[in-house]
């Protein structure tokens, strides 16, 4: 059985590690395609798996599946306005990918209630 508060914190570490890699004045490069695989990071992995598929509709695991690969999608827009040097670009989408990341909180937790 997936333990949902750890995915939850495992999202939440993910998604401050990209705020703590944009409030750096001289960050490293990093490649933005590891970003963009919405099936790389935990959560993603346990959507794509038998487990999800059995607990969650798959109309229901198809909306999840569709913010979490909006979400990485996201990432990799802002990780590259910003190693592109706009910052400016980058820092205009935070917002939507803040609500990209609360929405899937609430769907985790939604999920979490249920099983």
């Amino acid at each position: 059985m997936m333990n949902f508060d750890k995915l939850i914190t495992q999202h939440l570490e993910w998604k401050l590690k990209v705020n703590d890699f944009l409030n750096k004045e001289n960050s490293v490069y990093v490649d933005t395609n590891e970003f963009a695989a919405d099936n790389e990071c935990e959560l993603g992995q346990w959507l794509y798996s038998d487990e999800a598929k059995q607990l969650v509709s798959a109309e229901k695991l198809q909306e999840i599946i569709s913010i979490h690969d909006d979400f990485h999608y996201l990432t990799k827009i802002i990780l590259n306005n910003f190693q592109s040097g706009y910052y400016a670009a980058a820092k205009d989408l935070i917002s939507e990918y803040g609500e990209k990341s609360d929405t899937l909180v609430a769907k985790i937790k939604d999920i979490q209630a249920l099983s």
